[in-house]
């Protein structure tokens, strides 16, 4: 990714794939994943990032850089790497194209059920969000880990 892209992301973001959504506080979080999981690639599978603004940036591609040394995961079953991520043109959404993205995701595969929620209660919960900062504030990680 380069730098003008990386600059031009505003955190916190959320990168949803095939696989699951997940929010990212900061450019480090989101460098961070485990060898595993970038061997297996689920992570490019439909995958882009929206960010605190409401743009939608497509994945293109993810390059191994290195080894990341962060103590968390000192003791994890695969070790961390670091890598750059490679974003297209972002295009814009609005609230309730990105609320749409999330809620039929969530819906399809059943991740509502992550937070004992049933489908309505989960949709309803979501129709309430005024805000992209309240939708990025609402989620944390929905699907199935791959780390």
């Amino acid at each position: 990714m380069s730098a003008l892209t990386m600059a031009s992301l505003r955190f916190p973001i959320l990168r949803l794939n095939d696989s699951h959504i997940r929010r990212f506080r900061s450019l480090p979080e989101l460098r961070r994943m485990t060898q595993r999981y970038f061997d297996r690639g689920d992570y490019k599978q439909g995958a882009f990032l929206i960010d605190s603004l409401g743009r939608r940036f497509p994945i293109q591609s993810v390059r191994k850089v290195g080894r990341s040394w962060h103590p968390a995961f000192w003791f994890a079953p695969s070790p961390a790497i670091l890598v750059e991520i490679e974003l297209g043109e972002p295009a814009q959404l609005t609230l309730d194209e990105i609320k749409a993205l999330i809620v039929d995701r969530v819906c399809r595969k059943h991740w509502y059920r992550q937070g004992g929620e049933t489908e309505g209660e989960f949709r309803t919960s979501f129709d309430r969000l005024e805000s992209v900062s309240e939708v990025m504030a609402n989620v944390s990680f929905y699907g199935v880990w791959q780390g």
